[in-house]
């Protein structure tokens, strides 16, 4: 170990003796900038409204424009996509409403009072199915601009049926296979996604008809 550092000392003497007179030392090159941080730092207009709303607007126009062929994007549901009191539809009636409280977006709340009128005010046809009561959520948006009984007169009847029904399966979530009767605990919204689709209706339909049976439920 000692001959190999002393070959390198050796080496670098040798070097130093061969260079010339060493030119003056170049200036540093300035550090790199640092990379901005994300988390503390956003544009002035990111998040203004007019942006928001741009593109809030482009959103709902593509929808409304491809109500029709949403299977194209919906392909595992192509079959039940064309009915537009499920909760495919449904779904996006809750996020478009709301987009159509706005100021200024009044051709949207005109869309989709078109869209309920050609539903006849009507939920989907699974009378215990928490997914076909999300549509019922537009019809009383509706209701209470214009306080007309006929927009929920639908949705109350249905209820009313369930009501009368009182199902009390279990909520064990089991497949056709496993259970032999099929999932008969939809009966009663065992899935998560139920919470969306079914209870703001129930809840919204007692709040409209002061009636707290539904709420209750």
């Amino acid at each position: 170990m000692l001959f190999a550092c002393t070959f390198v000392l050796s080496a670098c003497n040798v070097e130093q003796a061969a260079e010339p007179a060493a030119e003056p030392a170049a200036e540093p090159a300035p550090a790199p900038a640092a990379e901005p941080d994300l988390f503390s730092q956003r544009s002035d207009n990111a998040f203004d409204f007019a942006t928001i709303d741009a593109i809030g607007d482009k959103v709902a126009d593509w929808q409304l424009a491809n109500l029709d062929n949403l299977s194209d994007y919906m392909r595992n549901y192509r079959n039940n996509i064309a009915d537009r009191r499920g909760w495919h539809h449904g779904a996006l009636y809750v996020g478009m409403m709301n987009w159509a409280f706005l100021p200024g977006n009044e051709k949207y709340d005109a869309a989709l009072r078109k869209i309920s009128e050609e539903n006849e005010w009507k939920l989907g046809e699974r009378l215990f199915h928490g997914d076909d009561h999300v549509v019922g959520q537009l019809y009383l948006y509706f209701h209470a601009k214009d306080g007309d009984p006929g927009m929920i007169r639908h949705t109350i009847q249905q209820f009313n049926q369930i009501l009368a029904a009182n199902p009390q399966g279990s909520l064990e979530f089991l497949g056709d296979s496993i259970s032999g009767v099929g999932r008969l605990c939809q009966l009663r919204w065992c899935w998560c996604d139920a919470l969306f689709m079914a209870p703001a209706t129930w809840i919204g339909l007692s709040m409209a008809t002061g009636d707290p049976q539904y709420m209750e439920f």
